[in-house]
């Protein structure tokens, strides 16, 4: 943890301004044309972005998570034995169905491209749970020699990447993915001022 100890007290040393453009972009909030800012949060209350997003997250979510074996002949059995079933299928976490979660989970990557869940184990005990993370506040990192992942959330040090789900969009830079808003500002910002 030496390593992870160190790039958190590098981190908090850097110096921000206010209405700087770059850390702006960086929160994801992006300044278009006009002036004004276009966030994941600002692009969700246009109808338009508002209907894709809602359609396409609860179709995926309302499709069934099974846990499946693979036989010998190449056939696949569902395993409503294995630890992970009941998590998948039921209930991830102790205040979401498994449609809220996972539903959650796709809204975060269309609209941030990254979605999050903290793995957590409770040994010696059936219960096992995924606990999402809100992506505007995880930041990736490799930092040791074998190109292990780290997660910082909320500037707090997160398992390595075995203990944290990642699900996301199109990858950058393999640890950070493109926000589609930042693709489509253009779109959104006409839609925004049409219906103002």
């Amino acid at each position: 943890m030496g390593f992870l100890s160190s790039s958190i007290e590098q981190r908090s040393t850097i110096s921000l301004k206010a209405g700087d453009p770059a850390v702006s972009e960086f929160f994801g909030s992006r300044k278009n044309a006009a002036g004004q800012n276009v966030t994941p949060d600002t692009a969700l209350r246009t109808s338009a972005v508002y209907c894709c997003v809602s359609v396409l997250s609860e179709t995926l979510a309302s499709f069934p998570k099974y846990v499946k074996t693979i036989r010998a002949d190449g056939g696949k059995d569902k395993a409503p034995s294995h630890r992970c079933y009941k998590l998948l299928y039921h209930r991830p976490n102790r205040w979401q169905s498994s449609f809220e979660f996972f539903e959650m989970m796709e809204g975060h990557r269309l609209l941030r491209g990254n979605a999050y869940a903290k793995i957590v184990f409770h040994p010696g005990l059936q219960l096992n749970e995924l606990v999402p993370l809100h992506p505007d506040y995880v930041w990736p990192f490799i930092i040791t020699p074998d190109g292990t992942t780290f997660y910082l959330y909320d500037n707090s040090p997160c398992p390595p990447a075995g203990s944290t789900l990642w699900y996301h969009h199109f990858p950058q830079n393999g640890m950070r993915c493109y926000r589609l808003t930042r693709f489509y500002m253009s779109a959104i910002t006409r839609s925004t001022v049409s219906s103002e």
